[in-house]
């Protein structure tokens, strides 16, 4: 035991030896060796970056040194102002940053794939209410809360089966002229919002409940669903994932209650993808069937059953599963372990896999430990993964084993979870060689679309450069649950556009 104890105490020695004897120590330290040391540490950690596979060609390189000229001239003006939007409310910086420069050139910048998004509230909530408005048969409920209906929710009905309090919406638009923004408040957050003081969680839970009713009415979700995806083209996003709740159902006035079943969602999307490449042939869409992380340990286990089987039947655009809901209020990831277990029968069943791309981490808390069970089931990609940085075991998992993290910067300003997006802990965890993709979660609740504004305020924040958007913008293909021909057609396509947007930043900087 005691020879024991002095080889490890003599290897530990040695250990120290060789760590130290690489720089010198503080009373050694001379000006002609200071620098390289200095070059040395700063070389290791541009090594262990995200972006650092990235190599930039010459006009790459060209177009970067315009790029970071105007980064840092803003910069400038924001530390002059004493005002950095990035590190303030968003609501109040938001019309601003669709007024720069660098906004312009990004709305341009070939983004990927949006690989972090609830459908029903990205697409800006004007269309919604312009839509319905044109309906004669949707209502709304325009009476105070109660237990069964909020104000402002959304519902089709048959004339006179109307329930109490709720008003025609294109009778209410016409009688009172202040509808369409007294609408728009009720599904939005609003600047004044007081994260402090309320639920922020209940009142973004609110607006799915308001616009449920008009999502799911069939006559309106292909239409919604073509508009947003065009929107999304105009943003150069090239590949959509939808984390797409099936039980709810669609539903008309002409069919009972049932009548569409989650084989009529998949089909509607897969002929509306067909539709929209006719005049764009490099989009794609993919769906990540979810459930709610607050239903039973039986009712998840039936979810997950069902996603296998729908899969199966439609393994071409239905890519995995995945909960949703606030994580540090509903059910832990392990609550559900019995049915992640199942995995292995229920692949021989079906005959197929279902990868998971978990919400996890979506929290400030240290007691929040979904991250362990996400990687441990082996999450393809991590929606979120905010208290990553609680954990280095987890971290040095999520690089060994290539997890994406789908990072949404402005959404969890919005929520709460980072006040200044300057300290995001992205910011740190890409310096670590995690890698991740930009998203914007629900940003029709945030009053605005696509990627844009989220590429604008990280690029500032985290003082990133064309390499690190670059890298930012495959990950987006990189990443996805497309099958590796399809990814290998994407990036060819990405590319084309990426050498046009390189040329776009040299002529117009």
């Amino acid at each position: 035991m005691i020879r024991y104890l002095y080889i490890l105490l003599t290897t530990v020695m040695i250990g120290c030896e060789v760590l130290s004897s690489e720089f010198t120590s503080k009373n050694e330290l001379k000006e002609e060796n200071y620098s390289d040391q200095r070059k040395e540490l700063r070389r290791r950690d541009n090594n262990s970056s995200f972006d650092a596979s990235v190599k930039l060609t010459d006009r790459e390189h060209q177009a970067n040194a315009k790029l970071i000229s105007l980064r840092d001239s803003l910069l400038q003006a924001y530390e002059k102002a004493q005002y950095f939007p990035p590190a303030k409310d968003f609501f109040k910086s938001r019309e601003h940053i669709q007024t720069t420069k660098l906004y312009g050139l990004l709305k341009q910048m070939p983004k990927g794939g949006f690989l972090h998004m609830h459908a029903s509230a990205v697409k800006d909530f004007h269309w919604l209410i312009d839509k319905v408005i044109t309906l004669p048969e949707m209502y709304v409920h325009w009476r105070s809360d109660n237990e069964q209906y909020l104000k402002g929710e959304l519902r089709a009905f048959n004339e006179g089966e109307e329930p109490a309090g709720f008003v025609n919406v294109a009778e209410l638009a016409t009688s009172e002229e202040s509808f369409r923004e007294k609408m728009y408040e009720l599904l939005t957050l609003a600047p004044e919002t007081d994260k402090d003081t309320i639920d922020i969680w209940t009142e973004f839970d609110k607006i799915f409940q308001r616009i449920g009713g008009a999502y799911a009415y069939e006559p309106i979700f292909k239409e919604f669903h073509k508009v947003l995806f065009l929107s999304l083209l105009d943003d150069n996003i090239q590949h959509v994932e939808l984390r797409q709740i099936m039980f709810d159902g669609l539903y008309d006035l002409a069919h009972e209650t049932g009548y569409y079943n989650e084989d009529s969602i998949v089909r509607i999307f897969k002929k509306l993808e067909i539709e929209i490449q006719e005049d764009h042939p490099q989009f794609s869409l993919k769906l990540i069937y979810t459930d709610l992380r607050f239903r039973s340990r039986e009712a998840i286990a039936n979810s997950f059953a069902n996603a296998y089987a729908l899969r199966a039947r439609y393994p071409e655009i239905v890519k995995g599963f995945d909960l949703v809901s606030e994580e540090d209020a509903g059910n832990s990831t392990l609550y559900y372990l019995d049915a992640w277990l199942k995995a292995d029968s229920l692949e021989h069943v079906y005959g197929i896999d279902m990868p998971f791309y978990f919400h996890d981490g979506e929290s400030n808390w240290y007691s929040n430990t979904n991250l362990y069970d996400a990687i441990l089931l082996g999450s393809k990609r991590i929606g979120h993964g905010i208290n990553l940085a609680f954990f280095p075991s987890l971290i040095d998992e999520v690089v060994a084993r290539d997890i994406c993290l789908e990072v949404s910067p402005i959404s969890n300003q919005v929520l709460g979870y980072v006040e200044d997006l300057r300290v995001h802990p992205a910011n740190s965890l890409i310096r670590q060689g995690v890698q991740i993709t930009i998203s914007s979660d629900d940003p029709a609740i945030y009053q605005y679309e696509g990627l844009t504004h989220d590429y604008w305020s990280v690029l500032l924040a985290w003082q990133l450069d064309l390499r690190s958007l670059k890298k930012l913008s495959m990950n987006g293909v990189l990443y996805s649950a497309l099958s590796d021909r399809e990814k290998s057609d994407a990036l060819e396509f990405w590319q084309n556009e990426w050498d046009e947007f390189v040329n776009l930043l040299i002529d117009e900087i």
